[in-house]
């Protein structure tokens, strides 16, 4: 059957487009290996995490913006690979032509590590865990406020850990005064009351596509159907 006129050849054109979509919880954690925007990073290694996560230009924390999940195929070292993207949020830092604002993590492992099966994650959502939700399972702790690496504590309840005074500040006056010395659950900070977080989603890509253009075969093709189908009694509106 003869391809109608109006129908052209799509290329890739090397650009992969992203899109969000909401998603649940456990979607979006380290063991899926998600790619998602907003909210705390799901960290692939849960060791040699980057301590230092500050604007180089107000020297306040960087707030992560995104990850993506982008593995090398045909190499072991890189069977899973993420990149992790942080951006400060102080307006007055941005300039065009600068990228001191910005800061980039590249993460990789091999298919065969201490942290995750060999086989493919499930698509099925996993019981319930009880477990620190802002301590690895390698030891490393985590601010509640960022997700990042938390080498500081709350003085008082020694059980919040935080990245930085900025983020212990932020976190005191919107939940932690409340239940500091209490003898609740460790938890995280919750971002909608402290504001600092992205909305969290998770960021679905696929190859961008353009409108190609006919060979000269294709043409030529195209131009002896219509004559055909012409001279069979078949006009075209």
């Amino acid at each position: 059957m003869a391809r109608n006129a109006s129908d052209t050849l799509k290329a890739e054109t090397g650009v992969v487009l992203g899109f969000l979509e909401e998603a649940e919880t456990w979607e979006l954690q380290s063991s899926q290996f998600p790619s998602k925007v907003g909210g705390k990073p799901a960290w692939l290694s849960q060791t040699d995490l980057p301590c230092s996560l500050g604007c180089e230009k107000c020297h306040h924390p960087v707030a992560f913006l995104l990850q993506v999940y982008a593995p090398i195929v045909g190499q072991d070292r890189s069977f899973h690979r993420t990149l992790f993207v942080f951006c400060c949020k102080t307006p007055e830092c941005y300039s065009p032509n600068d990228n001191r604002c910005f800061k980039v993590y590249r993460s990789q492992l091999p298919r065969k590590n201490d942290f995750y099966s060999y086989d493919p994650p499930s698509e099925e959502e996993p019981g319930a865990n009880d477990s620190d939700p802002d301590v690895l399972q390698s030891g490393v702790k985590l601010c509640r406020v960022c997700g990042c690496p938390g080498s500081k504590s709350c003085s008082r309840c020694h059980a919040a850990n935080y990245c930085s005074k900025d983020h212990q500040i932020i976190d005191w006056k919107s939940e932690h005064k409340n239940e500091c010395g209490t003898n609740a659950s460790p938890c995280s900070a919750d971002f909608q009351k402290h504001g600092y977080l992205f909305p969290e989603f998770e960021l679905l890509t696929e190859p961008e596509k353009v409108q190609g253009k006919e060979t000269p075969c294709e043409s030529d093709d195209t131009q002896k159907t219509l004559e055909s189908s012409t001279e069979d009694g078949f006009g075209i509106d």
